[in-house]
């Protein structure tokens, strides 16, 4: 559940999101950057950074698992809106696995979306990815089970997406046992949303029970890292580039395995309905825009790219304090919602 933050990170939290409404301090953070196609930093993610800025200590380069995980458990918390009403939260052991079963206060059986959380294959879980999940179940009126998968580097590459292949036929079958109806949408955040679309490869290749949509929330699809934008925007916006190379040497994957790089895979024919959301100051971004265009240019997959120029990775934990973060994690809903009508 919820990380139970100290009391000086309450009181940052309050700061915070004073700083990101006020224009008090505008003249010492300065006016928000650019990034490199002409794109204005939002403003109140602008001011979110300047005071980040002045209160983060400096990183050690010899950077600890652990104590990378208890920072995620933190900051997921720090920038997120408050506890969302209407919905229902249920810990749960499936098939050895941790997940959390999120219902909305609706009536009868719902659709449903099993998600993946972010952080790298090296960080995250259940409770940072709590507040994003919440919002999904209560925006859309679909049942979300978030599930616990292994993580590197005690459980590097290929066990994550193994795991998550081998569990896949079981958690359709027991769908309707939580609420659900018909099979779950598939999806997730950054390192979530790579081990979406490389899961649902392997479906496709397996001629498993497909997902009934891809949801990619800036995902990472390119090991390789070949893009423009892991050069423009590696410093300074969240994602850097050294904790880009932290997490994949971590992970310990090979860079041309499409199981670890989707965007390697001769064809992208067959993916069910996808969403692909980018941001303008993501390193991650042109890789992202460049599996949409493959998409579109040598798919029928129905595509729909939202893209955020003014946002940064992660914004999805950021709906507490950043009012255009707050919109984009309604625009999930609202796909998840119509998806059936385009």
């Amino acid at each position: 559940m919820p990380v139970q933050l100290s009391i000086h990170d309450r009181l940052l939290r309050r700061v915070g999101r004073w700083v990101t409404r006020t224009r008090v301090l505008d003249r010492l953070a300065g006016a928000p950057p650019t990034n490199d196609r002409g794109d204005l930093l939002d403003l109140q993610l602008h001011r979110m950074l300047w005071l980040d800025s002045k209160v983060a200590s400096a990183r050690s380069t010899d950077r600890d698992v652990s104590e990378e995980r208890r920072n995620m458990r933190r900051s997921s918390q720090l920038a997120t809106g408050p506890m969302v009403k209407g919905v229902a939260a249920t810990d749960e052991v499936f098939r050895g696995m941790n997940v959390r079963v999120y219902r909305p206060s609706v009536s009868g059986h719902q659709p449903w979306v099993v998600y993946l959380h972010g952080g790298g294959w090296v960080v995250g879980d259940l409770d940072t990815h709590d507040s994003v999940c919440r919002r999904l179940c209560a925006e859309s009126n679909h049942v979300i089970v978030s599930l616990d998968y292994p993580l590197a580097p005690e459980r590097p590459f290929p066990h994550a997406i193994d795991t998550l292949l081998d569990l896949w036929p079981h958690l359709v079958e027991h769908g309707e046992q939580w609420g659900t109806q018909g099979v779950p949408v598939l999806g997730g955040d950054s390192a979530g949303g790579n081990l979406s679309l490389a899961l649902a490869l392997l479906l496709r290749e397996a001629g498993l029970t497909m997902p009934d949509g891809l949801m990619l929330i800036y995902p990472g699809v390119d090991m390789r890292c070949r893009m423009a934008s892991h050069c423009t925007l590696s410093k300074g916006y969240i994602l850097t580039g050294d904790s880009i190379d932290w997490y994949l040497n971590n992970y310990n994957a090979p860079v041309d395995d499409v199981r670890a790089s989707p965007i390697e895979a001769a064809s992208l024919q067959g993916l069910p309905p996808t969403l692909v959301t980018t941001a303008g100051f993501d390193p991650l971004r042109d890789e992202g825009e460049w599996l949409v265009q493959r998409l579109r240019d040598e798919t029928d997959v129905a595509v729909v790219h939202q893209h955020y120029p003014s946002l940064v990775h992660g914004y999805a934990h950021m709906d507490g304090m950043i009012a255009a973060a707050d919109h984009a994690i309604s625009d999930l809903g609202r796909w998840l919602s119509e998806r059936k009508r385009r």
